[in-house]
């Protein structure tokens, strides 16, 4: 099917990129979406493009790509635990009388206890809060939706690269307001939203948790630095000389490419300036997956070596520019409260005891709050609503069979986009980056709970999904 550049915009995709595009810009806006409202609003925004894609679909006015069906087993991974998750806020007696099957022996003991408290009959379910249950599921929809969207959109190679540069533009405002606003004591969001933000001496840009923002910041990063990478790398001439090497690089070194380094700098220099250990961390980290990702594979001639070892230089210069600018505040923080958090590992401990006590069942996805109690020690007083580790706090959430299916989803995800990175050729930094940007994640995950925050989330499933559309050849697809 060809496309010329009169008609390319009657393209109903290209309507719906701009929505998912404007989705992403608006989402990290209300607090990172972390408000029921907004998680209901970006809910909303999501199921009406998937609406209209599987409308546009069923009439034919949009291809339909014969590659989901590789998408099985994660598929199967995902239904198994949301499906689980589902179960667990059902009410069993209502089910029981419904039905005459009788599972309440599988329900948590706390509503035996509830009843007998109550001295009145309740329900009685998996979950130790059903609704939050309910919302967990929910929420998790919402990263599916996204990442439905973009595999779709970014079989063609021209979306993918759409979304990715949409992805890096949207962290750049964002962290260039949250700078500005940091360096002028001034944050005019909270003058827009209705509970206003604590005061803090880290930079926190549109969401509430300084770490939450280290982590939209570096996956965007991380896609930046990606197409900065690539683009330099399909503009200089590597293997005829280093006089052409000098002149095709300072040539590409302008324009697009100088734009793009600004960004870079920009969002880099915004997550050091959070101050998140385990944030800064997983990024530096994940730039060593980037360059690993894309130095694999098919082997290279003389010149693409030269051009991946001036790459990796070039992303090290770029990392050193950038904590030279802002990682004293980062630095500071460390020599004065440590690399260690002791009320992470005493919030761990007690989730290792929850897990222990519900090692099947699980006590409720999305019910932390509910359950901690039962099993703290006591040493971490106030509210803790979340286990400040998303690997233990699925596991106790879910239990750990529905845990180890829900976590395999991504792993087996960011795999398929490590195999395209060894397979392809072309186009192999969008698979790099959906990579690179699962270890920032898959890291930061072990230390916080970023994920569980929709805008981090969706915009980490816009990059997995497209990074899974582009980990095999386009002209596989059968509908072109």
């Amino acid at each position: 099917m060809n496309r010329d550049d009169d008609s390319v915009w009657h393209y109903p995709e290209r309507f719906l990129l701009a929505a998912f595009l404007l989705l992403l810009a608006w989402a990290p806006f209300p607090y990172g979406s972390n408000r029921p409202w907004a998680e209901l609003a970006l809910g909303m925004g999501l199921g009406g493009i998937l609406l209209m894609w599987s409308g546009l679909a069923l009439t034919g006015f949009v291809p339909v790509t014969p590659q989901l069906r590789r998408l099985a087993l994660p598929a199967l991974c995902l239904i198994a635990a949301l499906g689980w998750g589902f179960v667990q806020s059902v009410n069993l007696k209502a089910f029981a009388d419904t039905t005459g099957l009788s599972l309440v022996a599988l329900a948590h003991p706390l509503w035996d206890m509830a009843g007998a408290a109550l001295g009145s009959k309740v329900g009685a379910y998996v979950s130790v809060d059903p609704e939050l249950t309910r919302q967990a599921v929910f929420a998790a929809s919402l990263s599916i939706g996204a990442f439905l969207v973009a595999f779709e959109l970014a079989r063609d190679r021209d979306r993918a690269g759409s979304i990715v540069s949409g992805i890096v533009v949207i962290a750049f405002l964002y962290a260039a307001v949250a700078l500005g606003s940091f360096y002028a004591k001034f944050d005019f969001q909270s003058w827009l939203m209705p509970d206003p933000k604590l005061d803090t001496a880290r930079v926190t840009g549109p969401f509430v948790n300084p770490n939450h923002f280290a982590t939209f910041s570096a996956l965007a990063a991380i896609a930046g630095l990606g197409l900065f990478v690539e683009k330099l790398r399909q503009s200089i001439v590597w293997d005829r000389g280093t006089r052409l090497i000098l002149r095709t690089g300072l040539q590409a070194l302008t324009g697009e490419v100088a734009l793009l380094f600004v960004m870079i700098v920009t969002t880099v220099s915004a997550l050091l300036l959070t101050q998140s250990r385990g944030g800064v961390i997983a990024f530096f980290l994940g730039t060593v997956a980037l360059i690993t990702a894309l130095t694999v594979g098919r082997r290279a001639n003389k010149g693409e070596s030269s051009g991946q070892r001036a790459m990796a230089a070039l992303l090290v210069t770029v990392l050193g520019i950038a904590a030279a600018v802002s990682a004293d505040p980062l630095l500071g923080r460390v020599q004065e409260q440590g690399v260690t958090d002791n009320a992470r590992a005493n919030i761990a401990q007690s989730t290792m005891k929850a897990i222990e006590s519900a090692p099947l069942m699980g006590h409720g996805f999305g019910a932390f709050e509910r359950y901690y109690p039962l099993f703290s020690d006591g040493a971490v007083t106030g509210n803790v609503d979340e286990a400040h580790n998303d690997i233990l706090e699925t596991f106790a959430d879910l239990g750990i069979p529905a845990g180890l299916a829900y976590l395999a989803v991504p792993v087996i995800l960011a795999w398929m986009c490590f195999q395209g990175c060894l397979n392809r050729r072309r186009d192999r930094i969008f698979p790099a980056i959906a990579f690179a940007a699962s270890v920032v994640v898959g890291i930061h995950a072990a230390v916080e709970f970023s994920l569980q925050v929709p805008a981090v989330a969706v915009t980490y499933a816009a990059l997995l999904g497209l990074g899974v559309a582009q980990s095999w050849r386009t002209n596989m697809d059968l509908i072109r």
